[in-house]
């Protein structure tokens, strides 16, 4: 990865958000934002021999890009399942069983989405906050 292909997302109508990732085969992902046209115009200027692919298309909500932890879907049902449980509140009004319940699956499973999904997420906020860096 160059500048070059880079540079032709720096054109008008065109925004590249953070993170860009870079991957150990050499692929690059990236989120681009923008209307249809500035989009299609900054793709067809990728210079060869660089492939473009584009995974997704839709609107685009920048508060999730502000903070995206990347949970899987499993992780994301149990967290919305033990928010809608009371799992969170103080006091505590739901346990993991009830998470269980929710998304079908045993509670130790249940309790180790919620592990994983809490650590993610704690790890996301931190990073987002920590302005010591």
């Amino acid at each position: 990865m160059d500048e070059a292909m880079f540079s032709t997302f720096y054109r008008a109508g065109v925004i590249v958000t953070p993170p860009i990732e870079f991957l150990p085969d050499g692929v690059a992902k990236l989120t681009v934002v923008g209307e249809s046209d500035a989009l299609q115009d900054a793709v067809a200027a990728v210079p060869e021999p660089v492939e473009t692919t584009i995974e997704r298309v839709g609107e685009y909500n920048w508060q999730q890009s502000l903070f995206d932890p990347a949970l899987t879907d499993r992780q994301r049902a149990a967290v919305r399942a033990a928010v809608a449980a009371g799992y969170y509140a103080v006091p505590r009004e739901g346990g993991v069983a009830a998470v269980a319940d929710a998304i079908g699956c045993s509670t130790s499973t249940a309790a180790e989405h919620l592990r994983k999904a809490e650590s993610r997420l704690m790890r996301e906020f931190v990073g987002l906050t920590d302005h010591s860096r």
